[in-house]
């Protein structure tokens, strides 16, 4: 059985919104997830060619979605407590 703090993560918003935001940078600068401590990215190494500036500098502009994203979180009411900060 997971611990009980994964067992809210995943059914809260904003850390399902954490988690997603979290993996998207690791995957996309694997030196900073390693330097960060998070697992899984300690054998990669990040693109910093001209493309892997681009696609990073892409990825750290607010889109739409991120902003209404932000928007619902920012409305929403933790539904349990290990949401508060």
């Amino acid at each position: 059985m997971a611990p009980a703090y994964a067992r809210a993560m995943a059914m809260s918003p904003i850390f399902e919104f954490a988690d997603r935001f979290v993996t998207e940078q690791s995957e996309l600068d694997p030196c900073l997830a390693t330097s960060r401590g998070i697992p899984g990215y300690d054998h990669l190494l990040t693109d910093f060619s001209p493309h892997g500036h681009d696609e990073r500098c892409a990825n750290s502009t607010i889109s739409p979605t991120a902003m209404r994203t932000i928007a619902s979180l920012a409305a929403s009411s933790p539904s349990v407590s290990t949401s508060r900060c």
